[in-house]
């Protein structure tokens, strides 16, 4: 046990010793991104090589592992208490978007977003357009779109975090993707923000009944359980769903949820 301890040791400041000038912010030659990726893929090699000296439970992957180091190494821990104070929240959103910018690709200098405001009565949600190259015109009856919600537990994540990645989605699927910046808590109850996504799906079929045959829902961890919670609206209301939904590592229990939200 000792040994696997003293070769783990080893292994990490042989990748540190290596990889620290990298880690600089100072260096320029190389985006934050890529720096990440380069230990990254040292660290899953590393990994692969030796699977018994890391400490993280067995069934993890390699490239799990390596990806806990490395957010390790960059960031501090996340963690919010239940005595939350204004600066607590603060901190938590730019610690987190400092790791979620670095993870995810550059953005293109050719990718373009436009900003608007879907209303329903009272209530106003901010929406993003982002394409490559072009923005088109999401009305337009031939325009395939992509409707994303953005994970960070409901209490971080705008278009400002999740741009790059939404920026990669556009050129990779070719298509135009809308970005939800919905109300987050503490700010704002779990509700408002589940009625955000609602308000917004009301908006484009009101815009377009067809809407749904030419969209894709998309979400990731927190964002999507929004599209669970969306599509249960919509099934209970008797709405078109849309042509596809892809949800990566969803929330999928609600058993925590309030239990006031109806729909």
């Amino acid at each position: 046990m000792l040994i696997k301890w003293i070769l783990y040791i080893a292994g990490i400041m042989a990748a540190l010793l290596f990889i620290k000038p990298l880690v600089d912010e100072d260096i320029l030659t190389l985006t934050k991104y890529h720096r990440m990726a380069i230990l990254h893929r040292m660290l899953s090699l590393r990994n692969k090589l030796l699977p018994s000296i890391h400490p993280v439970s067995l069934s993890a992957d390699a490239d799990s592992k390596a990806l806990v180091e490395v957010i390790a190494l960059y960031h501090p821990s996340l963690d919010l208490s239940d005595d939350l104070t204004n600066n607590d929240v603060e901190q938590f959103r730019y610690h987190s978007k400092r790791i979620l910018t670095a993870l995810f690709p550059a953005k293109s200098s050719s990718c373009l977003i436009q900003h608007h405001i879907f209303q329903l009565n009272t209530n106003q949600v901010n929406i993003y357009s982002i394409q490559h190259q072009q923005i088109n015109d999401w009305k337009c009856s031939n325009q395939p779109l992509l409707l994303y919600f953005h994970g960070g537990g409901f209490v971080f994540g705008d278009i400002d975090t999740y741009s790059c990645y939404e920026c990669h989605l556009s050129k990779s699927f070719d298509m135009l993707v809308l970005h939800v910046d919905f109300r987050l808590v503490p700010e704002y109850s779990l509700e408002q923000t589940i009625e955000d996504v609602i308000t917004v799906y009301k908006v484009l079929l009101d815009v377009d009944p067809n809407i749904h045959r030419r969209l894709i829902g998309m979400g990731d961890s927190s964002g999507g359980m929004l599209w669970i919670y969306l599509l249960q609206w919509i099934i209970s209301n008797n709405k078109p769903v849309p042509q596809g939904v892809v949800l990566h590592s969803p929330w999928p229990n609600l058993d925590y949820l309030d239990d006031n939200i109806r729909f």
